[in-house]
């Protein structure tokens, strides 16, 4: 005989109480309005989209600094100490929309220039971030681009913009053509991938002539004055402060100081992504005091430094920031754990998304990462994180402690993985299209699967979990469908096809399993959440495209926990707009609201 489970919450002298529902959810409203009609309901966000691959850099004469957040589409304005004031533009082709752009500048007026690079133009914004214009097309003709990147303006507020046409180009401000300059080649007035721009106090422009690794100096009217080896390779942004001197930012970590005549001043900065350290840094500005700031690229943030390379302060990365959390565990505590994947690191929050703690950082050591995909707790509470693109599997302790390391070498890691019980570990693989299950000491002990549509097979599969009883359940991505195996890697089942129905999947990504044994998978390509008995049966959907409360852009990483004492499920979802959202369960359950007599009314179907 099926139960029912009962919470009473009385309208006076109140009580509730649970009991474990494995029939139906029904809801006796006695009166009152149930709040809440979705057996699966949100509750907060945390980690808003933070910046991601900054470039392009500049200051105003308040010192605020302004910032180039190309993979997202958009310009922040920030004060000297870090505080976003200001932000505008989002990722696309329309008027006031970017596309990976480039280098920024502001004129006399406040207002702000921008490199739109691969919409081939330049886009121009007033002081408040509203759009005002924009100008060039695709070509090689006068006022047509190829790539826009650098980009300065003078004191007659003319605009100067370098392109992949390997030439230089002049416009007044409102983007009506004056001159051009330069050729592909390595002489005085050729150029190799000019890319950054900046003028001095005389008007002078100084180009980053990235591939032929020199600075170059011109007059306003283009006129070539003089050049020199940069001794690093790829400087792709340069500012000049208000002494003359000259800094570059060159691809490879390092930041160089040059006097106006090219003498090297001094010169900081290594791989890394710790304080001082830096990875690709692809924008750098002076303010009016000497200050540095640098577009620490793909540690995505900005550090600042005093005029000599002294490290004084960063932000974009700090604790509790983000970009694409691309996998979840929750420990007994109702905490968070998160592959920090553009950050190369891990990070812990509170069920609220407060900081907890955090470790790693860009690198091969040990307790370093390079692009962490995924992470699961063992029985002991140790976190097992996939370390992709150092072919790896990392293992450390519940505070962050390094203990292991497992090399992979010859396969190609997925992004996903799953561990039973005994602590072994099942990884799937984009290689040869199979799971391979290894013991907790790394050692290989079978593999299923292999590149197919048939039972059995798989396409892409991307993450694993594993049930109580061994059941391993694979999110086969490539063919749109959850395949189902015993312990011993036997095809027991499978469901799901392309679509987007009830029951139907598109591209199914990340997979976890709550203590009744449902499965939770997310749909990368349908922006939801479906959650499944463990046989396939469909109980429940939630989410859609977009942006609001309780939507998604591209579900990625889920984790859930429960149920708790309450009866109730958490589910965390991470999309890909860099964040994470919190959700509660409350399927299988009869909500009772107060002890007048009511109606009672069937919401919602749940597992048999």
């Amino acid at each position: 005989m099926n139960s029912f489970a009962l919470l009473y919450r009385g309208s006076s002298n109140r009580r509730s109480r649970f009991l474990r529902s494995g029939f139906a959810v029904l809801a006796l409203t006695c009166g009152v309005t149930l709040a809440g009609a979705q057996p699966i309901t949100y509750q907060a966000t945390f980690g808003e989209k933070e910046m991601l691959f900054p470039k392009g850099l500049a200051v105003d004469g308040s010192g605020n600094i302004f910032v180039n957040d190309t993979a997202n589409g958009r310009v922040q304005k920030f004060s000297p100490t870090g505080v976003l004031l200001l932000e505008f533009g989002s990722s696309g082709s329309g008027a006031g929309e970017l596309d990976s752009n480039g280098n920024i500048a502001l004129d006399s007026s406040g207002n702000i220039y921008v490199a739109d690079t691969n919409n081939d133009r330049v886009s121009k914004f007033n002081s408040s971030g509203v759009f005002v214009g924009s100008w060039g097309t695709t070509g090689s003709g006068a006022g047509q681009f190829d790539g826009p990147f650098g980009l300065a303006i003078d004191s007659a507020d003319q605009v100067y913009v370098s392109d992949d046409n390997e030439r230089i180009q002049k416009f007044t401000s409102a983007g009506v053509f004056i001159d051009q300059w330069g050729s592909a080649g390595s002489g005085d007035d050729e150029f190799n991938n000019p890319s950054g721009l900046a003028f001095d106090d005389s008007d002078r422009l100084y180009v980053g002539d990235a591939g032929n690794n020199r600075i170059k100096r011109y007059s306003s009217t283009g006129t070539f004055q003089t050049a020199w080896p940069t001794g690093a390779s790829l400087p792709f942004d340069v500012d000049v402060d208000s002494s003359g001197n000259v800094f570059v930012a060159t691809f490879f970590d390092i930041i160089r100081k040059f006097n106006s005549g090219g003498s090297l001043q001094t010169q900081w900065g290594s791989e890394g992504s710790g304080e001082g350290e830096l990875n690709n840094p692809q924008g750098i500005v002076i303010d009016a005091s000497g200050n540095v700031y640098v577009a620490d690229s793909h540690n995505n943030r900005i550090q600042k430094f005093d005029n000599n390379g002294m490290f004084l302060s960063k932000w974009g990365d700090a604790g509790g920031e983000f970009n694409m959390a691309s996998g979840m565990a929750i420990d007994d505590d109702g905490n968070l754990w998160l592959t920090d994947f553009w950050h190369d690191r891990m990070q812990k929050l509170d069920p609220d998304g407060g900081f907890l703690d955090g470790f790693g950082g860009v690198g091969e050591g040990n307790g370093e990462f390079n692009r962490p995909t995924e992470v699961e707790l063992d029985g002991a509470g140790n976190l097992i994180v996939i370390d992709r693109n150092n072919d790896r599997i990392q293992t450390f302790t519940a505070a962050g402690a390094f203990l292991d390391v497992f090399d992979f070498p010859s396969i190609s890691l997925g992004e996903g993985f799953g561990v039973d019980g005994a602590g072994n570990i099942y990884v799937p693989t984009f290689t040869d299209s199979t799971v391979k299950k290894y013991d907790s000491d790394g050692n290989f002990l079978f593999e299923l699967g292999g590149f197919g549509s048939a039972d059995g097979e798989f396409s892409g599969p991307r993450d694993v979990a594993i049930g109580a009883d061994g059941s391993i359940y694979v999110t086969d991505s490539g063919n749109d469908r959850i395949q189902k195996f015993d312990s011993s890697g036997n095809f027991l089942a499978k469901w799901g096809f392309e679509g987007t129905g009830d029951g139907q999947l598109n591209a199914p990504w990340d997979i976890a399993i709550d203590g009744n044994g449902n499965l939770y998978v997310t749909e990368l390509s349908n922006h939801r959440v479906q959650k499944f008995t463990s046989n396939g049966g469909w109980i429940a959907t939630f989410g859609s495209e977009g942006t609001a409360d309780g939507q998604f852009e591209q579900a990625d990483a889920i984790a859930v926990q429960g149920p708790l004492e309450d009866g109730t499920t958490t589910v965390f979802v991470s999309d890909r707009s860099g964040r994470v959202q919190r959700f509660t369960d409350l399927n299988d359950f009869i909500f009772v609201d107060g002890f007048e007599s009511g109606d009672l009314s069937v919401w919602s179907s749940a597992s048999p």
